[in-house]
């Protein structure tokens, strides 16, 4: 009852007094935002400004510009804006679009920044308005927004996909505050992780987490895909709540026509290792049993139940190369584009990461 009141109040609906708004919130549950978008570490004033009109910093010294506003849910700046200001071309944090210079291969690469080398073509951009290649969803007036696929402040008992802690607080249940509520999702599309110690049951393992080690914790090294489940993906029933028709299973009618394939799988499609087990860096893919192998040496004795899914072969954010492919031959040290030299090779390499056709 309290939390759609609070969503009324912050939608525009009927004005309280400030003492009943400020019990209202002391008496939501607390939404966990992830490894630094939460309670413990975040500060509310970081992203919101109470009246729009601070002229100067909580020690007295300058504040950092405001934009245009008062905006909506009385933030400092408005859309994407405020996230890049956090997120794009800073070494403290996650810097998540173009090229960055914190030193690591980022698990998601980099969204398009819309010049060279990341035009629009290239991944997802912000402010983007298409279609949804594959689906109906598009995005609203403004263009893509970091908000259609992340939760800035974490899932909250009305959202999360998942158990609920004693004290109403999701458990380590969505990787990366990636929305359960994405695209045209008909129900909530949870992503779990474990961290630290791997569990099978979960869609992520992630290695290691230390705060503020960018380095490690946002790697590719860091992270390996779990499959809890034969014929589902986790990612890849994520990303078909928008990419409808790119995503599924060998049963499904999008993906096979009874005979042949028709797309390329995401989910409930074991792949031959014969090639891929003696490649020196490898791909990502799904393993029900968590052995992956070791990067930078050849796999004497994979598992033959491996499956690749849509982070496979694409960033999640995109990269430098078109559609965010990962133009990988396995020879030389992992970057965000991959090893091959030049788009001729890398579309080849690719493919022969896993397929032995051609020569």
């Amino acid at each position: 009852m309290a939390t759609s009141v609070l969503r009324r109040i912050v939608m525009g609906g009927a004005v309280v007094a400030p003492l009943a708004l400020g019990l209202l919130m002391a008496n939501q549950p607390q939404a966990r935002g992830g490894e630094y978008h939460d309670g413990a570490s975040a500060i509310c004033s970081e992203c919101h400004t109470m009246h729009f009109s601070q002229t100067h910093a909580y020690d007295g010294g300058a504040a950092a510009p405001l934009g245009s506003g008062p905006n909506a849910f009385l933030l400092k700046v408005s859309g994407t804006e405020l996230c890049k200001s956090c997120h794009d071309g800073r070494v403290d944090t996650p810097d998540v679009v173009a090229e960055h210079g914190n030193g690591y291969v980022r698990q998601s690469g980099g969204l398009s920044s819309g010049s060279a080398p990341y035009e629009s073509w290239k991944g997802h951009m912000l402010g983007a308005t298409n279609t949804a290649p594959g689906g109906t969803w598009t995005p609203a007036a403004g263009g893509l927004d970091c908000v259609n696929c992340h939760t800035a402040h974490g899932l909250d008992a009305a959202t999360a996909p998942t158990t609920l802690d004693t004290a109403g607080n999701p458990t380590l249940s969505q990787y990366r505050n990636l929305r359960p509520d994405v695209g045209n999702a008909s129900g909530r599309i949870g992503i779990s992780y474990a961290k630290g110690v791997n569990d099978l049951t979960k869609d992520i393992f992630v290695r290691g987490w230390t705060r503020g080690d960018l380095t490690n914790n946002y790697s590719v090294a860091n992270v390996d895909y779990n499959e809890p489940v034969n014929a589902k993906s986790g990612l890849g029933r994520w990303c078909q709540a928008c990419h409808t028709n790119f995503h599924g299973a060998q049963t499904d009618a999008n993906m096979h026509n009874g005979a042949d394939w028709v797309r390329h799988p995401s989910a409930d499609a074991n792949m031959s290792t014969t090639t891929f087990k003696a490649k020196l860096y490898r791909l990502k893919v799904m393993s029900p049993a968590g052995d992956w192998g070791t990067q930078g040496a050849a796999w004497a004795t994979p598992p033959s139940d491996l499956t690749p899914t849509c982070t496979t072969c694409h960033k999640a954010h995109g990269n430098q190369n078109p559609y965010g492919l990962i133009y990988l031959k396995g020879t030389g040290a992992v970057t965000e584009e991959g090893d091959a030299d030049g788009q001729t090779e890398g579309l080849r390499t690719m493919c022969k990461q896993c397929h032995s056709q051609g020569g």
